[in-house]
């Protein structure tokens, strides 16, 4: 530092502090926000209930309440991520978790776990949040937001449903999705939480004499048919929700898109 001192420093791309616009909109006071959490593709979310993924990492409406995932309480045991999540944490901090005098958290668990049950796409509204003071973002708080969340986490059984079954033909033996609704197929398995990471870098720049150099930086690349097969699903799950959507209880969890656009 310009005193003579040393300090750590975190450095990270912007998705670090802000993956989906949330802050900005808050700030800006606006009173109906759309938010999308997603999640990476692993071994873990293949394996389990998109239901017990709901409070991993990005996914995780949590922090939006001043409180940290589990998962990344495990990672705590390193000094560097836990430095990292100590200053990420309070920056997300935006809602009171009691507002409307109701657990904001339990509500929406327990409709995301009703759709999911119904088959349907994991949407919902948290409507009347009272939002706090965060110094970070500069928000004053003292006001309302009504926030949607769409959580892209598998394939709800209603779209893959219609999928013809040619299109993603499973391995011999199993069936044409797993018991939590991800495809088999060993291409689309992971829509829609694909797998940005494909292996090391190689660069080939024969101008300054690089000639298929490998980088120790992880290549990010997606391939063209698990793409296509998000972006149909994402597109898909809007017009499916546009009129709402009804949990397993006949309840309905998601007032729908029509509801919200049509007061704007």
């Amino acid at each position: 530092t310009a005193d003579g001192n040393s300090r750590s420093m975190v450095f990270a791309d912007g998705g670090f502090n802000d993956p989906n616009g949330l802050p900005a909109l808050v700030h800006k006071k606006v009173r109906k926000i759309i938010s999308t959490h997603y999640l990476s593709f692993d071994e873990r979310i293949f394996n389990r209930s998109p239901i017990d993924s709901l409070f991993m990492d990005w996914a995780s409406i949590v922090p939006l309440f001043g409180m940290v995932p589990d998962s990344w309480i495990e990672l705590l045991s390193d000094p560097i991520r836990r430095v990292s999540y100590q200053l990420y944490a309070p920056a997300r901090h935006f809602f009171d978790l009691h507002s409307n005098g109701e657990n904001q958290i339990v509500k929406w668990l327990d409709r995301m776990n009703s759709l999911y049950m119904a088959g349907e796409p994991l949407i919902t509204t948290l409507k009347d949040l009272d939002v706090v003071e965060n110094k970070f973002w500069g928000i004053e708080g003292g006001y309302k937001v009504d926030l949607t969340t769409i959580v892209m986490i598998g394939v709800p059984r209603k779209f893959s449903e219609k999928v013809n079954p040619d299109v993603a033909p499973p391995p011999p033996g199993k069936n044409f999705t797993n018991a939590f609704g991800f495809f088999n197929n060993e291409e689309l398995k992971t829509v829609p939480n694909m797998n940005y990471l494909s292996g090391e870098t190689i660069i080939d720049i024969p101008l300054l004499g690089i000639k298929n150099k490998t980088l120790p930086i992880p290549s990010m690349t997606l391939q063209a048919k698990e793409t296509r097969m998000s972006e149909i699903l994402s597109s898909w799950t809007v017009t499916h929700a546009w009129d709402g959507l009804v949990g397993h209880d006949g309840e309905m969890k998601f007032e729908g898109f029509a509801e919200i656009f049509d007061e704007l």
